[in-house]
């Protein structure tokens, strides 16, 4: 199961690295796009920001755009979140005791044509897509009896999810209470990793 996703992985990452080259350093084809971009620029420049956007994703576009990165960099860089999206898949699907059909669920995802184009565009639908994964994989974790660090990875997921799109706020409380309503144990140890 481990080697099939890898090959799914590793053939998924082939078909986005094709599908950049094709679209090369072309202009942003949606404004969105753009939009994020020079919301990076201003957070770069100290100007008073003022998001019409939400600042996860300019934030994180900042350090590429203060090195100058062409328009390719930037699309490349959203590889990122399709690998992270990936690695939600494989701890979601292992913590569910699926994750001998992980690769299946991943081939899915890999040659869906609005996955690859989401994955090659500097817009919101698939870093959210993968912090939800990674933030409920956690919480599945968490709710078996896992340690800290699964709740500290659900925290940073779930508040860099909410920095990129403000409507997962709610995930913020109700994620973390399922924990503690679901975990066995003393109330301080429940309570514990959700605080």
């Amino acid at each position: 199961a481990e080697r099939a996703f890898a090959v799914v992985f590793f053939v998924s990452m082939l078909i986005r690295l094709v599908a950049l080259a094709i679209v090369g350093n072309g202009p942003f084809r949606v404004s969105d796009e753009a939009d994020y971009v020079d919301a990076a620029r201003v957070i770069l420049n100290g100007h008073h920001f003022i998001p019409y956007w939400s600042p996860g994703l300019p934030l994180y576009l900042v350090p590429f755009v203060a090195a100058g990165a062409s328009n390719l960099i930037l699309r490349a860089s959203m590889l990122l979140f399709w690998g992270a999206l990936c690695w939600g898949i494989w701890r979601l699907s292992r913590s569910v005791g699926i994750g001998n059909i992980a690769w299946l669920i991943l081939l899915v995802f890999a040659v869906m044509p609005d996955s690859i184009q989401l994955s090659t565009e500097v817009q919101t639908e698939q870093v959210v897509a993968a912090l939800l994964l990674v933030t409920v994989s956690a919480a599945v974790r968490c709710m078996k009896g896992a340690g800290l660090g699964e709740y500290a990875l659900m925290g940073i997921a779930a508040g860099s999810m909410a920095l990129v799109r403000p409507s997962a706020l709610p995930i913020l409380v109700l994620l973390p209470l399922a924990c503690v309503l679901v975990r066995r144990g003393s109330w301080r140890r429940r309570l514990m990793g959700p605080v």
